[in-house]
């Protein structure tokens, strides 16, 4: 266009063409290199959502772990201490509190005390 109004004193800078009428074979290239960006897009989407995903599960996993961890050492820990305060008169203790406590039920039992090694009471259903 520049080339057939220069002669005439004319400079084209630019030109605005409207209503481009382009063959069926590059409209449908171009609609086709849409749809695969359309498309590669969707599945980077995807993926960022599956990783996403999963690092929540490592992490949560991760956290669990830790938890049950701590969970495990604190015990560790309390058995320890309760290990150390325990003594024979300890237990014994224990025991009679338990037989105290199984006296004073509803149900009905029978209680033979003494009736162990450790002097503990054997404990038989009733009928």
């Amino acid at each position: 266009m520049s080339e057939s109004l220069s002669p005439l004193g004319f400079l084209v800078e630019e030109t605005l063409l409207r209503e481009v009428i382009l063959p069926e074979e590059i409209q449908a290239a171009i609609q086709e290199k849409l749809t695969a960006q359309q498309e590669s897009e969707r599945q980077e989407f995807i993926n960022s959502q599956e990783r996403q995903q999963l690092e929540f599960t490592i992490e949560k996993a991760q956290k669990e772990a830790e938890r049950q961890k701590i969970e495990a050492q604190a015990t560790a820990e309390a058995q320890r201490i309760l290990s150390q305060g325990l003594t024979e008169q300890v237990l014994r203790l224990k025991a009679i509190e338990a037989t105290q406590k199984l006296a004073e039920s509803d149900n009905t039992k029978v209680i033979i005390i003494g009736g162990s090694e450790a002097g503990t009471p054997i404990i038989l259903p009733g009928q």
